[in-house]
């Protein structure tokens, strides 16, 4: 397995609580979950967890600070 994720984020305009309905967002990440489960190894199945991104607009500018901070520890 070139990767072992334990989370899936799915983030943009289809998880934007202001565009889209909670039913909508719960439908599609249910969707998203029956689709790939199929699509996983084994010792995959069960473990991953998709998740609606949580940090918003600010996500990209709080990616890069912690770039910055990490390379900078270094």
């Amino acid at each position: 397995m070139a990767l072992d994720a334990e989370f899936v984020v799915i983030g943009g305009g289809l998880m934007d609580p202001e565009s889209t309905t909670e039913e909508f967002r719960s439908r599609y990440l249910r969707i998203l979950r029956e689709n790939m489960e199929p699509m996983l190894w084994p010792a995959q199945r069960g473990r991953i967890t998709v998740v609606p991104a949580a940090l918003g607009d600010l996500s990209q500018a709080i990616g890069a600070a912690l770039v910055a901070l990490y390379h900078n520890r270094k």
